[in-house]
């Protein structure tokens, strides 16, 4: 029977949040140790270049792993503390944004980069001194994506599993039979919903993870990672030509 994912129950304290992050990433990572986090000082820097202080949930997480690139910027980009200043900067003169879309920028803490640029994730400035303030995406119209700082972490580093060259992985459209399966066979994990290309959410058991993204009522895509060539086996029963249409796979790469 496949085990329980860890994050089938989500706490509720950022401290066990961030506890359950360390035992996480050993799932599917070498674990973390001393060195993969900042220390007091690299962030303190970087809190006098911008100007304000950090939210204390963003601090821990840059001062438990924030040195780990590994893990968060694969595909996206974790701006690391020494680069806030910088990225701001250059965002308020982009010429990728609007006048409206910089504007915006000037009134948030961007830290978080789409790899095309094509979507950012930041903290208002407003709200910037809780100690863990939601997170929005989208400069221009800003909304909020996650409820937290450290609800934001899980959801991104259960995302990007889907970059982390899983032992098995494929991503494709799904038909509604497929997620109808998924729904009924695989538990739904303990994340909220957030939007990454569309609305996300997330299935799975201790080794694999689905993530399922509505781009739009018509075009469904999962993406499937495995961490054992038997979780991933198990999960291919669920799927036929009828039912799903892949895109890629790890099959593609070998």
């Amino acid at each position: 029977m496949d085990s329980p994912s860890l994050l089938q129950n989500i706490p509720t304290q950022r401290e066990a949040r961030w506890q359950l992050l360390k035992e996480i990433i050993a799932d599917w990572y070498p674990p973390l140790s001393d060195v993969d986090g900042f220390d007091n000082a690299t962030i303190a820097q970087a809190e006098q270049e911008l100007g304000f202080s950090l939210p204390v949930a963003l601090k821990e997480w840059y001062g438990l792993a924030g040195r780990r690139a590994d893990i968060w910027s694969r595909q996206d980009a974790f701006i690391v503390p020494g680069e806030l200043a910088r990225y701001r900067s250059s965002l308020l003169e982009s010429n990728l944004l609007n006048p409206q879309e910089r504007q915006s920028c000037q009134d948030a803490l961007v830290f978080y980069i789409e790899n095309q640029v094509c979507q950012l994730w930041a903290i208002k400035l407003d709200v910037i001194a809780m100690d863990d303030p939601p997170v929005v995406i989208t400069p221009g119209d800003w909304s909020i994506n996650s409820q937290t700082v450290s609800e934001f972490a899980l959801q991104r580093f259960t995302s990007d599993i889907k970059w982390s060259d899983p032992v098995r992985w494929v991503h494709g459209v799904a038909e509604p039979a497929l997620l109808t399966c998924i729904e009924e066979n695989v538990p739904k994990l303990g994340l909220a919903e957030w939007w990454y290309w569309g609305r996300s959410y997330f299935y799975g058991f201790r080794d694999i993870v689905i993530e399922v993204v509505e781009e739009s009522a018509s075009d469904v895509r999962i993406f499937v990672s495995a961490r054992t060539q038997v979780a991933f086996e198990r999960f291919k029963q669920f799927i036929s030509s009828d039912n799903f249409y892949c895109e890629a796979s790890w099959e593609d790469c070998t």
